[in-house]
């Protein structure tokens, strides 16, 4: 017999297919965890399953760029079973490369809880491996999806130098705090240009599915110029484009 699920008091019962059937019960025994031989990794809504194949239940939880959240890594026997008496240090990554993960951890009882902040939209994973031990096998955590969190700031496409008075095109769209588009914001900004008050248009933009592109028209004629586009929430989020020069237009008149 070989039970793969480490646990105290167990015993075995035997039953044969009679009507009524007849059993058997053994005494008491512990089933203690095997060798350490591998890392597991246990993401948000996940939780140990040990003795059965893949050694954890649930579904991970999606998360958001910028939120931290935590996850479990922990020393396992070839069933998934807990090691309490691993104190190795541990090394950790993630496919995502703008994700901000310890790249060192320890653990402590055969467990360590680590957090960590995701970056960049998409299904990633997480690895872990042994380095006290390299012999021990490392793991790969359920991919999990990562979508965009809450709006942080605006973000402007390249403006290049432009005439005063001409209209040109400006792209603006709604971010993360890592500079993901937020394609679930529709809300209105206002829009301003360091040449000051009154010579840019428009003044006001609505974003539609976390964008807004449009002709914007500057009437005075400047060097390192900037646009902000401002939202009006109680803490408002802003945006800067880069700075670009406003050159004179067509000579066309005289002033006095």
């Amino acid at each position: 017999v070989t039970l793969t699920k480490a646990q105290s008091n167990v015993s075995i019962t035997a039953r044969d297919e009679s009507s009524p059937p007849h059993t058997g019960t053994s005494n008491l025994f512990n089933v203690n965890p095997g060798t350490f031989t591998k890392l597991q990794i246990l993401l948000p809504g996940e939780d140990p399953m040990p003795g059965v194949s893949p050694g954890k239940s649930g579904y991970p939880l999606d998360q958001l760029t910028g939120a931290q959240f935590d996850f479990r890594v922990r020393a396992v026997d070839a069933n998934w079973n807990l090691i309490t008496q691993v104190p190795d240090s541990i090394e950790m990554s993630s496919t995502d490369s703008l994700a901000l993960i310890p790249a060192r951890g320890k653990l402590i009882n055969g467990s360590a809880i680590i957090s960590g902040i995701m970056g960049t939209v998409g299904n990633h994973t997480i690895s872990a491996s042994d380095i006290t031990n390299p012999s021990i096998s490392g793991d790969v955590s359920s991919t999990f999806l990562v979508n965009p969190g809450a709006l942080d700031h605006f973000e402007f496409q390249a403006i290049n130098n432009q005439t005063a008075g001409a209209s040109f095109q400006v792209q603006i769209f709604a971010a993360d705090i890592t500079g993901n588009p937020l394609i679930a914001f529709n809300g209105h900004a206002r829009l301003e240009s360091t040449t000051g008050a009154g010579t840019i248009l428009p003044t006001e933009i609505d974003f539609v599915d976390g964008y807004w592109q449009g002709a914007v028209t500057i009437t005075k004629a400047e060097n390192d110029v900037k646009l902000t586009v401002t939202d009006f929430a109680g803490t408002p989020h802003t945006g800067e484009s880069n700075l670009f020069n406003v050159g004179s237009g067509t000579f066309t008149r005289l002033q006095i």
